[in-house]
């Protein structure tokens, strides 16, 4: 309320207080001065009349007052309304700027990505067989900008023998070149080529930021799976599960080839002297080292128990022996090599008798003790091997079925109070040496199997078949210890 409206508000409550002021002041002389009170009474009404007046002036400079109230009410809340509009229309361009700087952001990491992006070719070669096994080779190249991460290439099988075919994991930088084999794989479930439809070949990869990427030939445009969706913001492709697998797997590892010496001792091509028969083992993987003269010490101990009489051949080679007095040939010897390697060797004990076209000597391969024979120096050579600190062995047997002229050559089995198994067919004049090599196992592995396997093998060089019942009358159970 203003200065000038409280002032008007003060003269109309004076008025007001004059007014019943004359009103008493002629009620009370009404009765002993008519004319004063009639007088009295006309100023009360002239000033009521000019009371009234006031009042009017008053109402209508309130009704002013409250009609510039609400005009600047009105425009206060216009102005909200338009300082609202405005705050809303900086809230929206505020957003499409955030728009556009989210967009800014993704082209320039996708620039960034195209930049290190590898784009993998292939160029198909031709296929060939080998270890009885179809492999395609391939050529592959990187024309990309950037290198290529645990790359396979992955194609349907050829033939039977594997779900699909795929190559190693190789990296390739920009602008290089690998020709690779791409293989069977027989022992992995899953299948990365069963979600291609049509397709029957893919390349998978990863770039240097982490990205999987999927090249299919004959399709341009390849399919990425951006590392910034691998924290679960994106559901990522089937086929990424089926990538991750084969970057998991892993083929079964090829066994180490056998050392030289085992080789040497496994070979049993040639013209020997008399029919015998040899047990080798060597540790895996075979070492290139020299013995030690604790172990060459070692195995002299072991020697002497197979063969008391048997003699070191010199001090600079680890070879026993032991030659009967007055005989031509060794009866029994063991040869030590690096790796280790040791063949414990012994002359088969013949009955020999001349032949039914009277050309030299034949006899019976005593198979009894042929089987006891090769399982004590098994059971040996495991003791010796563990002594010796090997962990995993290799075994090989050897069997030489004819020597010179004047000694006897295996015509036959003789075995003794087991039943013979029925011959199919006759053996030819000179039966096949045999040979035969374990896979590598662990040094506590027992080879039962490698043994009647052997022995299944010595009796179809001789032409015995259904062998079964009678191997398994032999003693090649695990031994106590």
């Amino acid at each position: 309320m203003t200065k000038r409206r409280i002032t008007q508000l003060w003269l109309l409550i004076a008025v007001v207080g004059i007014q019943i002021g004359i009103v008493a002041l002629s009620i009370a002389l009404a009765s002993q001065m008519p004319a004063i009170a009639n007088g009295l009474s006309g100023a009360a009404t002239l000033i009521l009349a000019g009371l009234t007046v006031l009042i009017l002036v008053y109402n209508a400079g309130v009704l002013n007052a409250t009609q510039q109230s609400a005009s600047a009410t009105r425009d206060e809340a216009e102005a909200t309304r338009d300082e609202a509009r405005a705050t809303r229309e900086q809230a929206q361009a505020t957003m499409r700027q955030a728009e556009i700087a989210t967009q800014s952001l993704e082209e320039l990491r996708r620039t960034r990505e195209l930049d290190a992006q590898p784009v993998i070719v292939r160029l198909e070669g031709s296929m060939r067989v080998a270890q009885g096994r179809v492999v395609r080779d391939v050529a592959i190249t990187n024309i990309g900008r950037g290198p290529a991460l645990n790359c396979t290439y992955v194609r349907a099988a050829e033939s039977a023998d594997g779900n699909f075919m795929r190559t190693a994991l190789f990296d390739l930088g920009v602008g290089h070149r690998i020709e690779l084999p791409a293989e069977p794989v027989e022992s992995m479930e899953a299948n990365p080529l069963s979600l291609l439809g049509e397709k029957v070949e893919a390349i998978f990869c990863q770039d240097q930021l982490g990205n999987t990427i999927r090249f299919l030939p004959g399709t341009p445009r390849p399919e990425v799976f951006s590392r910034v969706h691998a924290d679960g913001s994106a559901m990522p492709p089937d086929w990424t599960a089926e990538y991750f697998q084969l970057l998991n797997y892993r083929q079964p590892e090829v066994p180490l080839p056998p050392g030289p010496a085992f080789v040497e001792a496994t070979h049993v091509l040639g013209n020997y002297s008399e029919c015998h028969t040899a047990v080798v083992w060597e540790a895996v993987p075979a070492l290139d080292l020299g013995l030690a003269e604790y172990d060459v010490d070692v195995i002299q101990e072991w020697v002497n128990t197979l063969e008391p009489r048997a003699k070191r051949a010199s001090a600079d080679l680890a070879r026993w022996a032991y030659q009967p007095e007055g005989a031509v040939n060794e009866q029994f010897w063991v040869r030590a090599s690096p790796g280790p390697c040791v063949c414990a060797g012994a002359v088969l004990d013949l009955q020999s008798e001349l032949a039914d076209s009277g050309s030299g000597l034949t006899a019976s391969l005593p198979l009894v003790d042929l089987s006891t024979k090769w399982q004590v120096y098994m059971i040996s050579g495991r003791r010796l091997a563990q002594a010796l600190g090997v962990r995993r062995i290799r075994y090989g047997l050897t069997l030489i079925m004819s020597g010179s002229h004047d000694t006897p050559r295996l015509q036959d089995v003789d075995f003794g109070i087991l039943q013979k198994p029925p011959q199919k067919a006759t053996p030819s004049y000179y039966v096949r040496h045999f040979s035969n090599s374990s896979a590598p196992m662990d040094l506590g592995d027992w080879p039962e199997d490698f043994l009647k396997l052997s022995i299944r093998e010595v009796l179809r060089r001789f032409g015995y078949r259904a062998t079964d019942e009678l191997i398994s009358s032999l003693p090649f159970g695990r031994p106590p210890s």
